[in-house]
């Protein structure tokens, strides 16, 4: 369901503060807050774990690169560099030839 809610700034507030301890999205918050504070039994009035993590958004299958638009082809292929030469950076500070 859509609908808009008029927060008090005290409200507001307490929920900016959740959304940068926990990292959880406004409306997945907003939901669990809801949730917890119209659960009958005072035992299930805790916040439920919320897990909103951001899923890589890269080509289904390693394969399908030959059907993407060439501009995210190419933004892919810059990443995977960039991503790689990271690595190769990290792995020699942290082993520096003697």
């Amino acid at each position: 369901m859509r609908t808009t809610v008029t927060l008090e700034p005290e409200t507001e507030a307490l929920l900016k503060e959740e959304m940068r301890r926990t990292g959880a999205s406004f409306k997945s918050l907003i939901n669990a807050c809801i949730l917890s504070a119209l659960r009958k039994d005072p035992r299930e009035r805790r916040l439920p774990t919320i897990d909103d993590r951001p899923l890589p958004m890269g080509p289904p299958y390693p394969w399908a690169r030959d059907r993407l638009p060439t501009h995210v082809a190419e933004d892919i292929e810059v990443t995977e560099y960039l991503e790689e030469e990271a690595r190769k950076r990290r792995r020699s500070q942290r082993y520096p030839e003697l």
